[in-house]
This record gives structure tokens, C-alpha cells and sequence, in this order.
């Protein structure tokens, strides 16, 4: 998205047990309801939409059409699909758009500014989960080198991670935990850890962090099924090399 990013600098962060191994917390494994996952292409406050929803969404009015093609005559726009768009949230006064762009989306939204549909933000998207694992922080993760393909027999994975929001670099080892479904022919994964609300007053820097190694526990062997990344919209198989956050 093309909006302005304010980076907090200013980290208050509370640490406990400096010094000592974090400990490693079993994976939850929890059963996962796939229909009450929602994902979103920008934070907490931004518009989210289920995947099986999305062919009821309705297309946007005629008016934010007309701003999209004047958006699409622009050069930094000028990469935005000409068609199916569909409307994610509108009213009298903002609307944000979704369209299938290459293997992922592209976003945008406007603002009524005294008539005229002006555009705010846009850009190209990896929708991720918003909604569907409680007050966690969803994680993104790929494949250890050497651990791609698993074998058939597998029940453990070893995979590496890494947090997807701001969080001053904080450690994640011993904090993962891990929900997973079972199909006949994937394993969705998604990983999340504690969520990152430390309180009013208290921000978080977007300094990067190496991925943390991470074992996998399965309930069922692999199998013929692929494995894959339920934190992001499409999912992906996140093979060694898939770019992350």
C-alpha cells in the first residue's frame, strides 16, 4: 500500500527473565474453523473479507470505478488491474477496492473529499489474517533448508520464522505455537505467538529479525498432501526461499 508509514522509534519494552532459556511451549493444534478466517491488506481498523465471500461482494459503485480508471491513467497506478474489482467496504465518505493482481491483489482506497473520490492509499497486497486466531500474532514461516520436501512418513516439521508485526525485535523461541487442519490433500498450517498489545504508552519498533527455527509437531503423518501457510491469502506452500514476513 502506498500510504505513509509513521516508524515509532521510541520502544518501551519490558523484559522478564533476562538471561534464562525461554521455554518451549507444546503446539496448541488446535482444531481450525477455515470459515472463520478473515484477512485483510492493511491493520487492525482495515476492511477484512472472508475467502468464501468473496464472490457475493458486490462491485463498486460506478463512482469509485470512475476513480479507479483515472488512478489506472496515473504512473504510479498505472500497474492496477482494469477489472474485477470488488468492494470490501464503502460509504459516503471512504471505500476500499480488491482486485486479483498477478498471483495476489491489488488494493485501494478513496476518500469523498467535498464530491470528488480522491485516492488515499494503493498498492499490491498478500492479504493476511486478521480475524480467526483470537489475540495472537500471526507469524509467517517456510521450510528449513533441507526439510523441503517432507517425507511422506514425516510427523515433524522443521520449519523458520518470523514475526509479521513490529515488534521490536523481540524473541519468539519458545513463545510459537502452532494451529493446523487436516485435509485429504493439504496440512494448513498457521503459527502465531502472544500478542504484541504491551499497554498504553508502550510501541514497537519495525527492526528486522532472523527467523527462528522451529519443529513442528503433526497429529497425521504427511502423507501425499502439500503443506501450507494459512496466514496469508492465497496460501502458499512457503518452500525454502519464499520471501517473509
Amino acid at each position: 500500500m502506498k500510504t505513509s508509514v509513521l516508524v515509532l522509534t521510541c520502544c518501551f519494552l519490558i523484559l522478564s527473565g533476562c538471561g534464562e532459556e525461554p521455554e518451549r511451549q507444546t503446539p496448541l493444534n488446535e482444531s481450525l474453523d477455515i470459515g472463520g478466517l478473515e484477512y485483510g491488506c492493511g491493520g487492525s481498523d482495515s476492511p477484512t473479507f472472508a475467502p468464501q465471500d468473496i464472490p457475493n461482494k458486490e462491485t463498486p459503485s460506478n463512482e469509485i470505478l470512475e476513480a479507479i480508471d483515472q488512478l489506472r491513467e496515473t504512473i504510479d497506478g498505472s500497474f492496477l488491474p482494469d477489472d474485477g474489482w470488488i468492494a470490501l467496504a464503502q460509504d459516503a465518505d471512504k471505500a476500499t477496492v480488491l482486485a486479483p493482481y498477478n498471483d495476489r491483489y491489488a488494493s485501494a482506497t478513496f476518500e469523498n473529499k467535498n464530491g470528488v473520490w480522491e485516492p488515499v492509499g494503493w498498492g499490491e497486497c498478500v492479504p493476511r489474517l486478521q480475524v480467526g486466531v483470537g489475540d495472537k500474532s500471526v507469524l509467517r514461516w517456510v521450510f528449513s533448508k533441507g526439510a523441503y520436501p517432507p517425507s511422506p512418513r514425516a510427523t515433524t516439521l522443521d520449519l523458520l520464522v518470523s514475526e509479521v508485526e513490529c515488534s521490536s525485535g523481540r524473541e519468539i523461541e519458545g513463545l510459537i505455537e502452532a494451529i493446523t487442519t487436516y485435509d485429504e490433500g493439504r496440512i494448513g498450517v498457521i503459527l502465531t505467538a502472544p500478542s504484541l498489545d504491551g499497554g498504553e504508552g508502550v510501541f514497537y519498533n519495525c527492526i528486522g529479525t532472523a527467523p527462528t527455527e522451529y519443529e513442528l509437531e503433526l497429529d497425521e503423518p504427511v502423507g501425499d498432501r502439500v503443506v501450507v501457510d494459512l496466514s496469508v491469502y492465497p496460501e502458499v506452500e512457503p518452500t525454502p526461499g519464499t520471501q517473509l514476513p
